[in-house]
């Protein structure tokens, strides 16, 4: 099993012990589902922007940082980032998405990325 499929899978795990049924929630059941997630997910993104050191670029207090605050700080930051990608999940799990589809769409668009940096983009 790759890292993705084990993730999802997890993920809808808990989500199904959370009460979400997917294969019986309406169209607008998912839609408003997948807005929810969305908003966490800003939110989660907020909180990790808030962890991230030199976020405030003007501020001098990380230079003063000892070498064991910074990764500490960074730490929490990643925490921050599994909690934004617990949400991240749940929209793709909301969409109907599995992890096949996740990263195909996910090279053909990095493709594109990589096209569109050539041509100037």
């Amino acid at each position: 099993m790759n890292g993705l499929k084990e993730i999802i899978e997890s993920q809808t795990k808990f989500q199904s012990y959370m009460g979400h049924n997917f294969k019986n929630m309406t169209k607008k059941e998912r839609a408003v589902y997948v807005k929810e997630n969305m908003l966490w997910t800003i939110d989660e993104l907020s909180e990790m922007l808030h962890e991230l050191p030199y976020a405030k670029t003007w501020s001098s207090k990380y230079d003063r940082w000892s070498s064991q605050e910074h990764d500490d700080q960074i730490r929490l930051t990643k925490e921050e980032y599994i909690d934004s990608l617990h949400f991240l999940i749940n929209i793709g799990i909301g969409l109907g998405m599995d992890d096949e589809e996740i990263i195909t769409m996910y090279r053909e668009k990095n493709k594109v990325n990589y096209e569109r940096q050539e041509n100037n983009y």
